[in-house]
């Protein structure tokens, strides 16, 4: 299948999981369809899906609560969004990295080679990518840093992909998004966010040292 078949398919999927009349699903589903090409309208809809204090509608006019708005977006942007291959080049958005690296001001470009993708350390969630920098690589032996795709301000390099990759793709979001319903971490609560944090500097979700 090209992308824009497994996009369809993993779409279909996932709107026929959801508690929607057979209507309701099909034009759900050709809504988030035409959002394919266009992915960044979709985050802008969800931030104001999240800012928003009541119940939010389509322009087709179905009308849901907040939390399921949230989690239905937020699906579909995963499902669509390109995965790309190990071994690209990234430059990160320098703003979404504050506090993350000393003297942070002082680099030029956060260039970042991808090593690993669809890592998991929550039951809710996952990174899409983790990497080293560029060009000096992994200097501490285990410390990569972690980003989703909304932190990639450009790919510099595009890495080796054919179908055995794309169907490990496929696979990967079919068990996380649809079978698990993980998120990105990028739409990641603050409770969950505390929670990550903690997993990740070596505590359990009630404070204590692993």
């Amino acid at each position: 299948m090209n992308q824009r078949d497994v996009n369809r398919t993993l779409i279909n999927q996932f709107v026929q999981q959801q508690d929607l009349n057979e209507q309701q699903q099909k034009t759900l589903e050709q809504w988030f369809l035409t959002y394919e090409s266009k992915l960044q309208k979709l985050y802008e809809y969800y931030k104001n899906v999240f800012n928003s204090n009541c119940d939010l509608h389509t322009e087709q006019g179905i009308t849901l609560p907040k939390e399921q708005w949230k989690s239905l977006i937020s699906g579909a942007i995963e499902l669509m969004q390109r995965i790309l291959p190990l071994g690209s080049v990234v430059d990160l958005r320098k703003e979404r990295l504050q506090g993350a690296f000393p003297k942070l001001e002082q680099v030029e470009k956060v260039r970042v080679v991808i090593t690993q993708r669809f890592l998991s350390y929550t039951n809710e969630g996952y990174f899409t990518y983790a990497g080293v920098i560029y060009p000096v690589g992994n200097l501490t032996g285990s410390q990569v840093i972690h980003f989703n795709s909304q932190m990639v301000q450009k790919v510099v390099h595009l890495g080796y992909e054919d179908e055995q990759d794309s169907a490990y793709v496929y696979l990967t979001k079919q068990e996380y998004i649809l079978q698990k319903g993980k998120r990105s971490y990028e739409f990641a609560s603050k409770e969950e966010g505390r929670k990550l944090r903690e997993k990740m500097e070596g505590r359990d979700v009630e404070g204590n040292k692993n």
